[in-house]
C-alpha cells in the first residue's frame, strides 16, 4: 500500500480554486498545464492551474450530489466520450404522459397510454429528470475541431444546466470541470490506485489460494466482475467514511482514517 499511501497525500485541501502561487516551471512542465503569466523580476516561476482531479464531473452530480452519488461512485470519467456515454446512458428522460405524468419504458408503452385516454388530467410538475431528446441530439452533434475538453465539458454544462436537471434554477458554472472536494479526490485516488495496483491485488489472492488457475466457464468475465466488485466495495466504504466523520474533523485525521480503512479492507484480500 506505499504506492497509495504517497497518494493520499494529494487528496488533501484539493477542495477550492488554486490559488497563484509562485512554483518552479520545472516542477510541472510534463503534468500540469500551465498559465503563461511571468512573475515580474523572478524568471523561473510562473502560475499554474493544478485542478482537483484528472476525472471529469457529471454535471447532475454537481447539482445534487446526494441524488446522484452514484455518477461519483460507480462511473469512471476520463474523457468526454466517457462522459457523454454516460450521460446518454444514465440521465435519459423517460418516456412520460404530458396529461399524467405517468412514466414508461418504452416509447411504444407511451404512446399506447395516450392512446387509450384512460388517464386523467394532474398538477403538471414539469417534465421528469434527465435529458429531453432534443437534448440528446445536441449531446451527439460533432464539436468544432480543436475545441478542448474543457470547452465540450462546459458546453454539456450548459446543455444540462436548466430546471430540468434538478428542478431548480440553474447554477453558476465550476471553476473547474474536473471533481473537487474531499471525498471526490479521495475517490479519484483510489480509482487511481486500482487502475495501477488492482490486477496485482487480485492475482496475488488469486495464488495465495490456489486459485490462480481455476478452469471455470467464464473465467476472465469472473475476473473481471471481482475486479469491479472489489473497487466499488472500497469506495463505498470510502463514503461511508466520510459520512460518520465529524465535519470538524481535521482533514488529516480523515485521511489517515481513509488509509487506515482501505489498508483493512485490502489485508481481507491478500
Amino acid at each position: 500500500m506505499e504506492d497509495y499511501s504517497a497518494s493520499v497525500t494529494l487528496a488533501q485541501g484539493i477542495d477550492a480554486p488554486p490559488s497563484s502561487k509562485r512554483l518552479k516551471a520545472e516542477c510541472f512542465l510534463e503534468h500540469t498545464k500551465i498559465e503563461s503569466r511571468e512573475l515580474a523580476g523572478e524568471d523561473d516561476t510562473v502560475i499554474v492551474e493544478t485542478p482537483g482531479s484528472s476525472l471529469f464531473a457529471c454535471p447532475f452530480y454537481l447539482h445534487n450530489k446526494i441524488r446522484y452519488l452514484p455518477c461519483l461512485t460507480r462511473t469512471d470519467l476520463r474523457t468526454i466520450r466517457d462522459l457523454k456515454q454516460h450521460l446518454w446512458t444514465a440521465h435519459r428522460q423517460p418516456y412520460y404522459c404530458p396529461t399524467c405524468s405517468s412514466t414508461f419504458p418504452r416509447a411504444s408503452a407511451r404512446d399506447q397510454h395516450i392512446k387509450d385516454r384512460t388517464c386523467s388530467l394532474q398538477e403538471w410538475n414539469g417534465p421528469p429528470q434527465g435529458l429531453s431528446e432534443a437534448q440528446l441530439q445536441t449531446l451527439a452533434t460533432r464539436c468544432k475541431p480543436g475545441t478542448t475538453e474543457t470547452n465540450q465539458w462546459y458546453d454539456i454544462w450548459n446543455l444540462v444546466d436548466t430546471p430540468k436537471a434538478d428542478d431548480s434554477s440553474p447554477q453558476n458554472a465550476p471553476w473547474t470541470p474536473y471533481l473537487t472536494g474531499k471525498l471526490e479526490s479521495a475517490v479519484c485516488i483510489t480509482r487511481d490506485f486500482w487502475a495501477q495496483r488492482g490486477k496485482f491485488v487480485i492475482a496475488e489472492f488469486l495464488e495465495q489460494r490456489n486459485l490462480r488457475d481455476y478452469h471455470v466457464p467464464d473465467e476472465e468475465r469472473n475476473l473481471a466482475a471481482l475486479y469491479q466488485i472489489t473497487l466499488d466495495s472500497v469506495i463505498d466504504q470510502l463514503v461511508q467514511l466520510f459520512k460518520d466523520d465529524d465535519l470538524h474533523v481535521e482533514p488529516n485525521t480523515t485521511m489517515s482514517k481513509l488509509l487506515s480503512s482501505l489498508r483493512n479492507f485490502c489485508s481481507n484480500w491478500v
